[in-house]
């Protein structure tokens, strides 16, 4: 399954490459949320470099979503989870599903990559019904 990494600079790290990336796609805390399901809150948990909670701001399902949430390349989502401490193993059946979403649907709405995980019998990475698609 996932190996969990453990980093230095962890939340700090992790918080200002999500605050550059959506400063660069103009994207607001509200629109992340929105586009991904994640509660507002937790999104601004995310951006701070302060977060109390790490379990629950760091799931991996989480980043994945704002990875695709902002439309970040392969390479730049990569990063991004390796700062939240995840590092997806291409001999591991789920993660190797989670590369493939990152790397070929990475401009789609979280929606449908929650669709697509569904087809496949897994569970998606947020609540559908909190999604609003932005394109």
């Amino acid at each position: 399954m996932i190996e969990a990494l453990r980093f230095e600079v962890g939340n700090q790290a992790f918080a200002k490459l999500l605050r550059q990336w959506m400063k660069r796609k103009r994207v607001t805390i509200e629109e992340l949320s929105a586009r991904t399901g994640i509660s507002i809150d937790t999104v601004k948990e995310m951006r701070s470099p302060r977060m109390r909670d790490k379990q629950k701001v760091f799931r991996l399902k989480n980043v994945i979503a704002i990875a695709i949430g902002l439309h970040l390349p392969f390479k730049d989502s990569i990063r991004l989870l390796r700062n939240a401490g995840y590092r997806l193993r291409k001999d591991d059946a789920i993660d190797k599903i989670y590369l493939k979403i990152l790397s070929q649907y990475y401009d789609y709405p979280v929606a449908s990559c929650n669709d697509y995980l569904v087809t496949l019998g897994l569970l998606p990475l947020t609540n559908n019904d909190n999604i609003f698609s932005y394109s």
